[in-house]
């Protein structure tokens, strides 16, 4: 009777370390996910701000794309201004270009010739 009561002590003193243990692993379990959860609100607000200046990004190129084409614009409309690659004078005026390159190039060969 000894024996039973000497093994039945020793289950019950294995049975309340392993609950001890579990209990501090669920312990330990917990507060790494307080420190995660605290880590993901910082990294949700670090992504809302680089969101934002995202935003931010777009639309300043916006507004430069819309100051540029307006600066063009300007540009172009003088008569006598003809810029050597300006996107605007050659989208607008292709055809122009062509012309009066081929009229640049007659008159090189008329030189020569004479």
């Amino acid at each position: 009777m000894k024996r039973v009561r000497k093994e039945g002590r020793d289950n019950k003193d294995a049975v309340r370390r392993y609950y001890k243990k579990l209990k501090l692993r669920e312990a330990e379990l917990e507060d790494e996910v307080k420190k995660l959860r605290v880590l993901n609100q910082e990294l949700m607000k670090r992504l809302e701000g680089e969101a934002a200046m995202q935003d931010e990004v777009t639309l300043l190129k916006c507004l430069l794309v819309d100051i540029r084409g307006r600066i063009e614009g300007e540009i172009c409309s003088f008569r006598h201004y003809k810029p050597p690659n300006s996107t605007c004078f050659n989208a607008r005026n292709s055809s122009i270009d062509h012309v009066s390159s081929g009229d640049q190039n007659e008159e090189l060969n008329t030189t020569h010739q004479v």
